[in-house]
């Protein structure tokens, strides 16, 4: 075994735990390491390996996802639809928001999805939100300036299916469908410097967070912590608690801490838009809170939409 490998199995944090591990040379076939590699084990969240092994097979390294937009209504002179637009979900889980300026996917040593368990997370540097950008540009461009009705989601690539109890697994989401809450501590009896995102009109993150003391107990809690008003408006949750001036972050053992608001994704095929009447521009995304390597390039006209029996 690797001294390296095993100085990784040796820690505290995993007294108890059965490891096993296999590597062979893809190119030679020999067998690198087999350690425990005949033992029966629950592989836990390893297992998703196999599945992108899979579909990397089925489409290959260079394949991107196209997620296309449709009108369902008629466009005026002065650019209104007056109807709606359907944004045809293509199964692309980042839709841009790990998408890097090299086009290679971004991700860090503690990932968002684990900042609750872990205590803390580092960021991708992505704007959560570009892949909606790039597609209300695009819309914009074709010369859809406002609109009158909604915009709706068609999700029916496949059947949602619940996860653990927390959220609905749905063929699009944005920011995998979490809020990351970015904390710093300020002046002792202020409140703590909190930001959030992805930002916009569908949730807000109330800050009532106190910097206290050093040597004070850190009560820093979400609340709630999976908000049940998603999809309803004025929708909010808070963080709050009291955060000790010399509060050292796990992992990190630096500032900021992150932390995330889970959001149950709710079957919903309809977002309503906060007004009746919509502007759609290329500087601000208009489209719900709802993740491409790649996203499909209109036509100069918007294809009227034909929904799938």
């Amino acid at each position: 075994m690797p001294s390296d490998i095993q100085t990784v199995f040796n820690k505290a944090a995993y007294k108890g735990a059965t490891w096993a591990l296999r590597v062979v040379n893809a190119k030679t076939g020999k067998v690198l390491v087999n350690y425990n590699a005949d033992k029966m084990l629950y592989i836990g969240s390893v297992r998703k390996t196999f599945t992108v092994g899979e579909l990397l097979n089925q489409v290959g390294p260079k394949h991107h996802y196209d997620t296309p937009v449709y009108k369902q209504g008629s466009v005026d002179s002065s650019g209104v639809l007056h109807g709606d637009l359907i944004i045809q979900a293509s199964g692309d889980l980042t839709m841009g928001g790990r998408t890097n300026p090299d086009g290679s996917v971004a991700y860090t040593e503690y990932d968002h999805n684990e900042a609750d368990s872990l205590g803390n997370a580092i960021l991708t540097k992505p704007d959560p939100l570009a892949g909606y950008k790039a597609l209300a540009a695009q819309v914009a461009a074709s010369g859809i300036k406002e609109i009158t009705g909604d915009v709706a989601i068609d999700n029916r690539l496949f059947q949602p299916f619940n996860f653990r109890g927390e959220f609905d697994v749905v063929p699009i989401f944005a920011n995998a469908g979490m809020v990351d809450v970015t904390i710093n501590p300020a002046t002792v009896g202020q409140p703590a410097s909190m930001v959030w995102r992805p930002h916009s009109a569908a949730f807000t993150v109330n800050n009532n967070l106190t910097t206290g003391a050093a040597g004070s107990t850190s009560t820093l809690q979400l609340d709630p912590e999976i908000p049940q008003c998603l999809g309803s408006p004025g929708c909010s949750a808070g963080i709050s608690g009291n955060l000790p001036d010399d509060y050292v972050p796990p992992l990190t053992h630096a500032f900021p801490s992150s932390r995330h608001s889970g959001s149950p994704i709710r079957r919903t095929t309809r977002a309503q838009s906060s007004s009746r009447r919509s502007r759609v521009t290329a500087s601000r995304s208009t489209l719900p809170r709802w993740r491409s390597i790649r996203l499909r390039s209109f036509p100069p006209r918007i294809p009227t939409y034909q929904p799938t029996k």
